[in-house]
């Protein structure tokens, strides 16, 4: 396998650029995700008109859809070859944030490598791939706790028909549940 891919990266301000970046290892929790399908999502228009703050160089999308090509040694359910979906918010499920029914505001991501920040709440505006994690917009991306964050696609369904899913249909609901 190739140790490079292509990847949309936020550069600054009206600014996106494709560039060469590492494929991502995979860790014991982990899934390498090749993707088949993704869409530019509203959010990503906003990063681009610099309307959203993230980080320079890190790849934007949020909407996975595409076959596992590694995964962590740890992850059950799923085989490598399979075709699967990831949600956009993909949480730490271990968090006090996600076990207290607060899933999107498990700021763990947001602490380096190495220390532990699963005890606290913070705010991450509802999202991680293009937010907080490297995104979508590329040829692969890594799937943090992969056993959670991954749905497997149904055969006989394309992957025009679930493009949806990842974000814009939990959206949906999530506004209905609210309303």
């Amino acid at each position: 396998m190739a140790t490079m891919m292509k990847a949309a990266v936020f550069v600054e301000k009206n600014r996106i650029e494709v560039v060469d970046k590492p494929i991502p290892d995979v860790g014991p929790n982990d899934a390498l995700i090749r993707i088949t399908t993704t869409t530019i999502c509203g959010t990503d228009v906003h990063i681009l008109k610099g309307e959203y703050p993230v980080a320079q160089g890190l790849t934007i999308g949020h909407e996975p859809v595409g076959v596992i090509e590694k995964l962590g040694s740890a992850v059950q359910g799923y085989t490598e070859g399979q075709r699967v979906i990831a949600g956009a918010i993909c949480p730490n499920f271990n968090s006090y944030a996600a076990q207290d029914g607060a899933p999107s505001q498990d700021g763990s991501y947001l602490i380096p490598q190495g220390l532990c920040g699963c005890h606290g709440f913070k705010a991450t505006a509802g999202w991680r791939f293009g937010n907080l994690i490297d995104g979508t917009q590329a040829e692969y991306v890594l799937v943090p706790d992969a056993q959670a964050n991954l749905a497997p696609i149904p055969d006989g369904l394309t992957d025009e028909q679930v493009l949806m899913c990842p974000d814009i249909m939990s959206t949906g609901f999530k506004g209905a549940e609210n309303a």
